[in-house]
């Protein structure tokens, strides 16, 4: 499943998508804004916590917490807090980036190679206990031994990681790019510029995704 790289660059994705031309709120509040969607966007992982304090890190891992059901009941609670909080931005646009934000975590998780059971996210728990896994992803999986915190944190650290954060990266790069190409359109030249970054990110990003998985 994605490292933190591809799930925090979806979560800003969601920020850049929704942010107006002109500014409606002060620095602090966007600030703030970007913060929320970079946690959203990282949440569904926070299972890994009751893993690690009963001493089996990957026992709760892709559970409920990955579930359709539960992230559009997260997204809605984090919208009612962070309307409290960010009141120069209007509600449509904080709840639009609450939700978009969470969900995108279930999306790249479902386009993720999974090598450990269960298979792939539970995306309509609790309706259905089935765990779905796209037939075409887009990431390798992350390999580590989730048995122990000791074999975690010693197996985490190997070459197939280290070739998805590269992977992860120039996927960061594709669609950021191509946001910011997007937004900055009334100026040409930058956006033709970006536009071209982030092709040469994509056409990076699938020449490193056809490598066979290195363990």
């Amino acid at each position: 499943m994605p490292l933190p790289i591809a799930h925090s660059a979806a979560g800003l994705a969601g920020y850049l998508t929704f942010k107006k031309r002109t500014p409606d709120s002060s620095p602090k509040q966007e600030l703030l804004l970007v913060g929320l969607c970079l946690f959203l966007a990282n949440l569904p992982d926070l299972d890994f916590i009751p893993g690690f304090l009963c001493g089996e890190p990957g026992r709760f891992h892709h559970g409920p917490s990955h579930s359709l059901v539960v992230g559009l009941v997260g997204a809605l609670i984090f919208y009612r807090f962070a309307c409290y909080w960010l009141t120069g931005i209007s509600k449509k646009r904080i709840f639009a980036c609450c939700l978009v934000s969470l969900l995108s975590h279930l999306v790249l998780d479902y386009f993720s190679a999974d090598t450990s059971k269960p298979f792939g996210v539970p995306l309509f728990w609790p309706f259905d206990t089935e765990y779905y896994m796209s037939p075409f992803p887009l990431f390798r999986d992350v390999q580590r031994n989730q048995d122990t915190l000791g074999t975690f944190f010693s197996t985490i650290i190997n070459t197939n990681n280290a070739w998805g954060i590269a992977v992860e990266s120039l996927f960061s790069g594709t669609i950021l790019f191509a946001l910011f190409a997007f937004k900055r359109r009334s100026n040409r030249v930058l956006s033709l510029s970006l536009f071209l970054l982030s092709i040469l990110c994509g056409l990076f990003y699938y020449s490193l995704q056809i490598k066979p998985n290195l363990i």
